[in-house]
């Protein structure tokens, strides 16, 4: 009997598959999370980038509708969001200190006119893919996470 317990203890085999499966899960949402994330940046870095390049347009006076405004912020974001899903803000603001601590607000389009201070924004909620591992992604009920960005700037004289 001794001797079968020895031969027990000696066998490795299937240690490997063991210790993989214990270091396989964590491992495995580590990366998952990383990826996530990653990806919640870049939606974020190319959404400030659209915004930029849409509100560069009604600063100059050559997107005065909403079309055009979607269209020169849908060029520009590419894969990082749905952009029938985004939502559009742009209206005069009174001055460059109302933008300070911008929240989202009712979406609409009024480009103003020249000379006035305006403020364009645009945002969508994304749905996470991995539940909240504790980095705090989430930031909507149900798994979302709200992206914006926004621009202050004064028009052209177009």
């Amino acid at each position: 009997m001794r001797e079968g317990v020895m031969t027990l203890r000696r066998d490795a085999r299937g240690g490997a598959a063991v210790e993989f499966a214990l270091v396989a899960v964590p491992f495995l949402a580590l990366l998952f999370a990383i990826i996530e994330t990653a990806t919640v940046f870049y939606a974020g870095a190319m959404m400030e980038a659209a915004v930029q390049d849409a509100a560069r347009q009604v600063r100059v006076g050559q997107a005065r509708t909403e079309a055009e405004f979607r269209e020169a912020l849908c060029a520009r974001i590419g894969p990082a969001a749905d952009c029938a899903q985004i939502e559009i803000e742009v209206r005069p603001i009174n001055g460059f200190t109302d933008a300070e601590g911008w929240t989202p607000g009712p979406a609409g389009f009024d480009p103003g006119q020249a000379g006035q201070i305006i403020l364009a924004s645009a945002r969508h909620e994304r749905r996470l893919i991995a539940p909240d591992l504790g980095l705090g992604l989430a930031n909507r009920p149900g798994n979302r996470r709200l992206i914006a960005a926004a621009s202050a700037f004064r028009n052209e004289p177009f």
